[in-house]
């Protein structure tokens, strides 16, 4: 009787461990799937990009009418 008594203490202590693990487990995952959410948008934000494209393209061009407009008027 004792025996079976201390196996079943035994296996509430051990079943409650697995749930507590579980419940860690799922936390973490919860928590990792937002870190790779925000790691995403942060790979696939290159607005700055586009942005640094248009400024060097419009001095570029502005540079380039300058130069046409004073050989023109020379």
């Amino acid at each position: 009787m004792l025996n079976e008594e201390k196996q079943n203490y035994i296996n509430e202590e051990t079943q409650s461990d697995i749930k507590q693990l579980f419940s860690h487990a799922d936390i973490a995952n919860r928590e990792m799937s937002v870190i790779k959410i925000d790691i995403a948008d942060i790979k696939t934000d290159l607005s700055w990009l586009k942005r640094f494209f248009w400024i060097v393209l419009s001095a570029s061009v502005g540079t380039l009418i300058t130069g046409v407009l004073s050989l023109i008027f020379k």
